[in-house]
This record gives structure tokens, sequence and C-alpha cells, in this order.
């Protein structure tokens, strides 16, 4: 554990969030478990669910992912770290960009291998040797940097290995959003993988430390555009769901693949407007559960 924030070396508070024991900055308000114990190769030995419903939700969240990186810079010269399947990569390949990808997972990086994807078994640390190799100029980091037992350094790493005017992307659960702070962070996204827990402020202030220069930070969630409707109603803080359902790690399901799934049978004319109107209104209003960040080395 941390003895003192990562970011501003102040002494932490502690407090248990969703059953977990957790460390959170006096000062900065930087949170983290204070245990990271997890079981050896734990990521490299992860499975992947390959259902075509979770892999065609996963698409699409890549691919809005892919269409908000593109607003900020070209989407060439790309590696996207902690990878996967190589979705993300493969939307970049498919309107014409260049991107590859790295991964410890053995499972998903051979999934991916299978479909002929330009991804490898690799971790941060073998960025500056890719960045040898590999025309690097855009990293990506999605649903990464709070997995991580040490996001200072990785993110020195990833700074040291762009060049001038290279461009960093994040993506990481928000634990100021609404939706986690009032159940008082008993939200399944509380949970032992992730070690660390940014706010908007935590995370603009770790990449700045980190050397980077923050271009545009905002609010998104997963595959926000096909929200079941009880899921925006919750986001909205309309309707809630059991503490015990909305606390439960144990079992997470993908965000947005609910009980009443858009996948689902029961999708009348109305339920369907209707389920599209409130992911409308939950993304103009910014009460998704995740952020993105953009910034770049100058």
């Amino acid at each position: 554990m941390y003895a003192t924030c990562t970011i501003c070396n102040s002494a932490p508070t502690f407090l248990e969030w969703n059953g977990l024991p957790i460390a959170q900055c006096t000062q900065c308000g930087l949170a983290w478990r204070r245990s990271f114990a997890l079981p050896e190769g734990h990521y490299e030995e992860k499975d992947i669910d390959t259902g075509s419903e979770k892999v065609s939700a996963r698409r699409r969240n890549n691919d809005s992912r892919r269409s908000l990186l593109a607003r900020y810079t070209a989407l060439s010269g790309v590696c996207d770290i902690g990878c996967g399947e190589g979705l993300f990569v493969e939307g970049v390949l498919a309107v014409g960009g260049h991107c590859i990808g790295i991964d410890p997972g053995a499972e998903p990086v051979a999934f991916g291998i299978e479909r002929g994807l330009p991804i490898r078994l690799g971790r941060i640390e073998d960025l500056p040797q890719i960045a040898l190799e590999y025309p690097l100029r855009v990293s990506t980091m999605f649903e990464l940097i709070e997995h991580l037992s040490d996001p200072l350094s990785a993110l020195q790493t990833v700074y040291s290995a762009l060049p001038v005017g290279g461009v960093l992307m994040i993506e990481t659960p928000n634990f100021a959003a609404p939706s986690i702070t009032k159940r008082q962070y008993r939200h399944s996204l509380v949970y032992p993988e992730h070690l660390f827990y940014f706010t908007e402020a935590t995370l603009a202030a770790i990449v700045a430390k980190a050397g980077f220069h923050v271009r545009a930070h905002g609010r998104r969630h997963f595959d926000e555009d096909h929200l079941a409707l009880s899921q925006s109603l919750e986001l909205l803080g309309v309707r809630m769901r059991s503490d015990a359902a909305a606390a439960d790690y144990q079992f997470r399901m993908e965000p947005g693949q609910s009980e009443a799934s858009p996948t689902s049978s029961n999708n009348s004319p109305f339920r369907s407007i209707a389920r599209t109107a409130l992911a409308r209104i939950v993304r103009l209003l910014g009460r998704g559960e995740y952020q993105w960040l953009i910034a770049v080395k100058q």
C-alpha cells in the first residue's frame, strides 16, 4: 500500500467502500485500495466473453471511442495498451487508420490474432521498445489505469515513449459520478481488480504530474447510445437498484447489458423511442459513470 498519495504526497484517511479497505488522500481526494493483492498471473489468465451480444456491445463502444479520438488527432501510429481481443484496433483499421495493440492476456490476444489483428502479448513497460519498431504517436488506455499498481510510473513510461506532439487518450471510471456517490460507493465498479479510484480532478492531476498537457476531458458511458431504459433511469437518479444488486461486483455484467437490455425481445416502438431519448439525456447531462481524457506531450 502507498503510505502517502502518489499525486501530492499527502497522508490518507482510511475508509471502507463496498466492503473494501480504501485509503483516500486528505488533500486531492485520490483513492486507492489499501491492499493490492491479486492472484499471481491474474491478468495473463483472464478469460473473455466472446458471446455475440457482448462482442457487439463492446464493438459499438469502441467505435464511439474511436470517433472521439478522431476529433483530436489523426488515427495513425496508434497503440492500444490493454487491447483485450483487439476490437478498438479492428475499428481503427476499418476506417483506414493504423493501429496495433498489446495486452498481457493470452486468451484475448490469441482470439484477436486468429482474426488477423496486429496485436500481441505485452505490457506498458514494453512501449519504449515498441516505439523503436513502430511509428508510435498515439497511445490509448481504456479501462486500464485503475487496474495498475503504479499508475504514475506507467504514465511516465508512456510519456517517454511518445514523440513530442504525441497524444494519450485515457478512459476510466469517474468516482465522482452521481450514480456512484449517491450509493456511498456501494457500487459494482468498486471491486478488487480496481486498485485506484479517480475523479476528473485526480485523473487530470496525475496525467499532468507525468508531464502531459491535458487538452480535453469529458464524461461518457459504456455503449452509451444503447443504454437499457432501466440503466438510463438509474444514471439520471430516477430509479435505484437494490443496494445488494448495485454493489455486487462478483456478478458484474457488461455495463448497459441489464435485465432490460436493448436486445430484449420486449422492444415496442414506444419503448425504443423512450430508450433512445433517455440515453441522449444521460449523455447531454454528463451522467455516465466513465470519464475520458485527451493529453498531449509538449
